[in-house]
């Protein structure tokens, strides 16, 4: 078994569906690669979907109690065959050639993380869209500053299963946000090196509303609090940043990639969700605070 291709899922059958047949889809050896989806405590019965499946796929379907996808993925880990495990998201969808483009990518580098590249399908949607334009800009900001990719989010994520026994996988305490940061930040702690290989495509299917996406950034900045939630961390985030003039260069990214009208709005959106991120941040510095006071 080459790939594992670990999915965990909590309440969403449509998009899992839709996950699961573009896999029965993939151009590889079926007998090289397995797929194992992880039922995160969800009430929506999976195994009639999953059973369907098996015709295609070497498919197995776990169940466990609500912990965060975090926990789930490592389930899915200590359950895997393959010698490289591939996260994905049930909300992606995948090409024919994706596996091939991991294989390939491992022949040359086997010991790697890849990372490969998200496109939002949802391009008529606003917060979708300007949710995903914050990550493209991190992916490529990181490569272009810091000569090297620093962190990819798990729903295109491939890692060598010794790397993830290695380290410990995910730390299952990020349930919030911020796992795939943290985990990234361990592998290169560990020698390992992150490769970012844009030609490895899923295609996300996550629709956002304003409230969505104002909670999603929310979450996004208490995983954030916990992700350098040490006073040394915190203040070489801060240095990093107004140094190289970040958010600078994050609110203008835009207008590279999209007509001005369109541009401004994802900009605007931008800076909201760094405002919705700070106010995540400072609500777990709150709960800090009080907790400290509260043992004095």
């Amino acid at each position: 078994m080459t790939f594992s291709i670990i999915i965990p899922t909590y309440n969403r059958k449509e998009q899992l569906i839709e996950c699961l047949n573009s896999i029965k889809e993939i151009d590889y050896p079926r007998e090289l690669f397995e797929v194992i989806v992880v039922d995160d405590g969800g009430v929506i019965y999976l195994d009639n979907i999953v059973h369907q499946c098996k015709e295609y796929i070497n498919i197995t379907l776990i169940k466990e109690a609500n912990c965060g996808p975090a926990k789930a993925r490592n389930t899915g880990v200590f359950a895997a065959s393959g010698k490289y495990v591939v996260f994905l998201d049930d909300d992606c969808i995948v090409p024919p050639s994706w596996l091939k483009l991991i294989d390939a990518h491992y022949k040359k580098y086997p010991n790697s993380v890849l990372g490969g590249r998200t496109v939002n399908v949802h391009t008529n949607n606003v917060y979708s869209t300007a949710s995903q334009t914050i990550v493209d800009f991190v992916y490529n900001y990181n490569i272009k500053h810091n000569n090297k990719a620093l962190f990819f989010a798990s729903n295109n994520l491939s890692v060598p299963i010794s790397a993830c026994y290695a380290i410990g996988c995910f730390n299952a305490s990020f349930n919030i946000a911020s796992e795939d940061r943290e985990i990234c930040r361990r592998l290169l702690a560990h020698g390992y090196t992150l490769m970012y290989v844009p030609e490895v495509i899923v295609y996300h299917g996550h629709f956002l509303t304003f409230r969505s996406f104002i909670y999603q950034h929310y979450n996004y900045g208490r995983g954030v609090y916990k992700y350098h939630n040490d006073l040394f961390n915190r203040v070489n985030l801060l240095v990093s940043v107004k140094q190289k003039g970040f958010y600078f260069y994050l609110m203008s990214y835009s207008f590279k990639l999209f007509p001005v009208k369109k541009a401004v709005i994802v900009s605007i959106l931008t800076m909201v969700a760094q405002l919705a991120s700070l106010g995540g941040f400072f609500y777990e510095v709150k709960k800090e605070i009080w907790k400290a006071l509260w043992h004095m």
